[in-house]
């Protein structure tokens, strides 16, 4: 009996840990580089300096362009590569995502308590700047809900993530690295700051690695950032 062949999909060439890391702090640069030009163009200049956050509309745009230069660099740096499946950009099971909404859920609900008791506010007072001075608010949620989840997990869970978990890091290696790397790049404000955004980098890492897609980290990451707008919208600073 002569069987039919099985016809599979060959992966894409996998760049190397030193080109992961050389790409990547190219990339980030970029998008530094881009949200700085962008803010410095859209303020005036006998205006007085402000922070990053303080003004929503310079902050959303900058959000905008960074994003789109990042999102644009990665793809071309993976051309050769098949970018869609070099970043895992296929769709999990519909359990599969439903499962890591709901721990997603825990996570956030978890932190938030930990949050309360220790006296803190769950929302840091600098972003209700951000979120009253936007003067445009559908562009704030297209750069927080839309935007930045799905640049941010391309660049971090599948860019990164892809190249990391090859190398003598493993999988759970490359998790942790790319967890630490994601808080830091949120600028926080002191430890407690610090060890949410760690954990939510660690819990978009799992879903990664054990779902081996993107989607679920976009979903879950837009789902935070809707839930962080709409707490600003029914809160107060202090």
């Amino acid at each position: 009996m002569i069987r039919s062949p099985i016809v599979t999909h060959a992966e894409p060439a996998q760049l190397s840990t030193a080109a992961t890391a050389g790409w990547g702090l190219l990339i980030l640069a970029l998008t530094a580089a881009v949200h700085g030009l962008t803010a410095a163009a859209m303020t005036p200049a006998d205006a007085t300096p402000v922070g990053l956050r303080d003004d929503g509309l310079i902050f959303s745009v900058g959000i905008l362009a960074s994003a789109l230069a990042g999102a644009a660099a990665t793809l071309a740096v993976l051309r050769r590569r098949s970018p869609r499946t070099y970043l895992a950009l296929v769709w999990p099971r519909v359990a599969s995502l439903a499962l890591w909404i709901a721990i997603a859920a825990l996570t956030a609900a978890a932190l938030d308590g930990v949050t309360h008791l220790l006296g803190r506010p769950l929302i840091p007072e600098a972003w209700f700047a951000t979120f009253h001075g936007a003067r445009s608010l559908p562009l704030l949620l297209l750069a927080l809900v839309v935007v930045a989840p799905v640049y941010e997990e391309m660049y971090f869970r599948g860019f990164l993530h892809r190249g990391l978990a090859s190398s003598r890091l493993g999988p759970a290696g490359a998790v942790a690295v790319v967890a630490l790397l994601f808080s830091l790049a949120h600028f926080p404000e002191d430890g407690w700051s610090f060890a949410q955004g760690l954990t939510t980098g660690a819990l978009l890492g799992a879903a990664r690695q054990h779902t081996g897609s993107l989607v679920p980290c976009i979903v879950v990451h837009a789902l935070l950032n809707a839930k962080v707008m709409l707490q600003l919208a029914l809160g107060g600073p202090g």
